[in-house]
């Protein structure tokens, strides 16, 4: 472990910031002496361009055909997506999650409130996932995609959906 020879002074961990210029200040606790060395290290993982997309209020929209590259940036962070299936209904609806490293669990609900349509933590033995529907009624339609234990990050994933007018 990188930190085991070093001892921790300090640490300041927050679930999220909003956009803007940071300033960190450093000095003894007491004030009144001082240390001879030290490590200051920052981190974090930025949210993605749909953020802030944490509930079906809040749902960016994907067309068919459309590929998304999106994060969980936090985690027991949920990413909303929304999509409208037009009058005529569709069939061959295909919801892929995917990405090098991470794994989601997807769900399919009809309406903002609604129904499950579908719900997979794995496909074909491999992580992330993926929903298959034979075919939805005309209506809109909310995909909610989490970590798959919802106690991680994932610093990069795509959504794609397909389907057939």
């Amino acid at each position: 472990d990188y930190y085991t020879p070093y001892l921790y002074f300090s640490v300041i961990s927050l679930t999220s910031l909003t956009g803007g210029a940071y300033f960190i200040k450093v000095r003894e606790a007491g004030n009144n002496r001082t240390i001879p060395f030290y490590t200051l290290e920052a981190s974090w993982l930025g949210a993605d361009a749909y953020e802030p997309d944490n509930a079906a209020s809040a749902a960016k929209a994907i067309a068919n055909g459309e590929t998304q590259n999106r994060s969980i940036h936090l985690a027991g962070n949920a990413d909303f997506v929304k999509f409208v299936v037009p009058g005529g209904g569709a069939s061959k609806v295909k919801l892929i999650t995917a990405g090098a490293s991470g794994d989601t669990e997807m769900w399919v609900y009809k309406g903002s409130n609604g129904q499950e349509m579908g719900h997979n933590a794995t496909y074909a033995g491999k992580p992330f996932a993926r929903v298959d529907l034979a075919s939805l009624a005309a209506g809109t339609y909310f995909i909610k995609i989490t970590e798959y234990q919802n106690d991680g990050t994932i610093p990069a994933y795509t959504l794609r959906a397909t389907w057939t007018p």
